[in-house]
């Protein structure tokens, strides 16, 4: 392993104007000068806390992890790996079934995946190599993609060299794992690979937009980790050079939207309406800059989910506001200088029940981080007021909930810590049976909305394995 001196971790603020001060300036949470590239950032609660903790890989330092020491404070990098010339992307997820969340690496150069095992208070075993022999790396990801309740490794290649790009996943067989699986030879440089049910049959569907052959494609989950041949969403003669792509439900009727960032002079951020079968209709949103990264959600819970991202000429962190009606802002200005952002991971890093923003970024040492204050654009009743209770919490994903008269017949949602929404349903007297359906276990938000979508009250909840 090489020898590393760890960085001093700096806390750096800058000015900030944005939606109603609800994202509060920036601070820089991790920087080393030696290095120009972060390559990914991602979450989780590594040492059984009941706080979500850092994770981080480098050009340099592999992987390593920052522990969550409260009042949005962290402490200095403790290294996971470090032996590789690249860490590409690296993610958190329980890959062994034991409750606590283990860590699967991309590194390119030496081009393998490896899976670094958590023995528990955020000890970490030797990492295991699980994949070798690859193209370089481009992105990986972390889901079950099976449906067998385990949690698998996805990945996407790109050589230069050969002219070659894939898509493939790695089965998990609960700490073990198959040989590669291919879903596409065709993909030349998929910066990001999404994973997301994109016609309504309940299984989730990968999503590919690539850099060098301008494709903007998905392949359909058929089941058993099987997945169809690509479908296009964007003609190729039409595409650009494709950086990044998030898929969320933009539009709130209940399927899920795609929003692409890509390197053009014309066509700089658009999404792309799902009419609920997987037929997509291109907007465009702004033609400000270039978005190495780009992600969206409902940072307030007030029914409509706002673009982050950040631009690689002036590197500044914009929020264009959901105005309604598939119109958005112009850039609302978060912060300057927070480097060519290269990743965003959304997160409520503090248990106050609202999505804080992490960013990293290419050409500039910075990891920053964006508290979210909670306290902006939502006009709605103090929560406090609302009694209601859930139980039993944690849960296995059947729990009851008590609720006074007067939030019957509103709707009651179910978010992950990364503001993507799991379930809906109606709330039908003040004492109910709710059923979820199989999450992967963690931590979530439970959130109650009225019949205008604004929000009335919200809850944190654990689902257990």
């Amino acid at each position: 392993m090489k020898n590393y001196a760890l960085p001093f971790i700096l806390i750096i603020c800058f000015s900030l104007s944005a939606i109603g001060q609800t994202i509060l300036p920036p601070t820089t949470i991790y920087t080393d000068p030696e290095v120009d590239i972060l390559s990914n950032i991602h979450s989780a609660d590594f040492d059984g806390d009941g706080l979500e903790d850092i994770l981080l890989s480098t050009a340099d330092i592999n992987a390593f992890w920052m522990k969550n020491l409260g009042g949005n404070t962290f402490g200095e990098p403790i290294i996971l790996y470090n032996d590789e010339i690249f860490g590409e992307a690296v993610k958190a997820g329980d890959l062994d079934n034991d409750g606590d969340p283990d860590v699967a690496l991309a590194c390119s150069f030496s081009n393998v995946i490896l899976w670094i095992e958590n023995l528990g208070d955020g000890v970490f075993s030797d990492a295991v190599i699980i994949a070798e022999g690859l193209d370089p790396l481009t992105d990986l990801i972390v889901d079950d993609f099976n449906e067998d309740g385990v949690q698998d490794i996805m990945f996407s290649t790109y050589s230069a060299t050969d002219k070659a790009g894939q898509i493939y996943w790695l089965e998990n067989f609960i700490g073990s794992f198959s040989s590669k699986k291919t879903i596409s030879t065709e993909v030349l440089d998929s910066r990001k690979i999404q994973y997301a049910d994109l016609n309504g049959d309940g299984r989730k569907d990968v999503i590919s937009a690539s850099y060098w052959d301008y494709k903007f494609v998905w392949f359909e989950n058929l089941g058993q980790g099987n997945f169809s041949p690509e479908i296009v969403i964007r003609d190729e003669l039409d595409s650009v050079r494709n950086h990044s792509i998030y898929a969320v439900d933009l539009d709130k009727d209940g399927d899920m939207d795609i929003v692409n960032g890509t390197a053009t002079l014309d066509k700089n951020i658009m999404w792309f309406e799902n009419d609920g079968s997987a037929g997509f209709t291109e907007i465009l949103i702004a033609n400000d800059g270039t978005a190495w990264d780009i992600a969206a959600s409902d940072l307030d819970y007030d029914g409509d989910v706002d673009i982050f991202c950040g631009f690689s000429g002036d590197r500044n962190a914009v929020i264009y506001d959901n105005l309604g009606n598939n119109t958005f802002s112009s850039p609302l200005l978060i912060a300057e200088e927070v480097g060519v952002i290269r990743d965003i991971h959304f997160v409520d890093i503090d248990n106050d029940l609202d999505l804080d923003i992490f960013t990293c970024g290419a050409l500039d040492d910075l990891a920053s981080f964006f508290e979210n204050s909670g306290d902006g654009t939502v006009e709605v009743k103090d929560l406090q007021d609302y009694k209601w209770e859930v139980y039993p919490n944690p849960t296995a994903g059947v729990f009851n909930i008590s609720v006074e008269n007067e939030l019957v017949g509103n709707q009651m949602e179910l978010y992950d810590l990364q503001g993507k929404k799991h379930f809906q349903t109606r709330i039908e007297s003040e004492a109910q049976l709710i059923v979820i359906p199989k999450v992967i276990a963690g931590s979530y938000i439970l959130v109650i909305r009225d019949h205008d979508n604004k929000l009335l009250s919200k809850k944190s909840i654990q689902v257990m394995p």
